[in-house]
C-alpha cells in the first residue's frame, strides 16, 4: 500500500472510530500494511467498517481481508504479523 492509500485508510479509521494515534503507532501500522496491494484499499476500508466495532488492529484488518478474499490471503504472509504490540513503549504525546 502506498502512502496516499495508507493515509486514506488511517484518516477514515481515525475519523469513524474517534481515535488518535502516536507517530510510533502510525509507523507500525504503515509497516504492517505496506504489503497490502493498493487495489484492495477500498475493500479493506469497507470490510473493516462493516465488521470492526473498535479501531482495527493490524490483525483485524488482515482478518477482514482474508474473510473477503480467502484465496488471496490464506497462503501468504499477510496473517503472520504480530497480533499485539504491547511490548512497545510508545510516547505519550498524541497527534491528531
Amino acid at each position: 500500500m502506498n502512502k496516499k492509500n495508507f493515509d486514506k485508510v488511517i484518516m477514515t479509521f481515525t475519523e469513524i472510530y474517534e481515535k488518535e494515534l502516536t507517530l510510533k503507532a502510525l509507523e507500525i501500522y504503515f509497516r504492517a500494511f505496506e504489503k497490502i496491494p493498493d487495489d484492495k484499499v477500498e475493500i479493506l476500508i469497507e470490510e473493516c467498517l462493516k465488521k470492526c466495532k473498535y479501531f482495527p488492529k493490524p490483525a483485524d484488518v488482515f482478518e477482514c481481508l482474508a474473510e473477503y478474499e480467502p484465496d488471496d490471503y490464506d497462503d501468504d504472509d499477510y496473517l503472520r504479523y504480530p497480533v499485539s504490540y504491547t511490548h512497545l513503549t510508545l510516547p505519550t504525546k498524541r497527534i491528531v
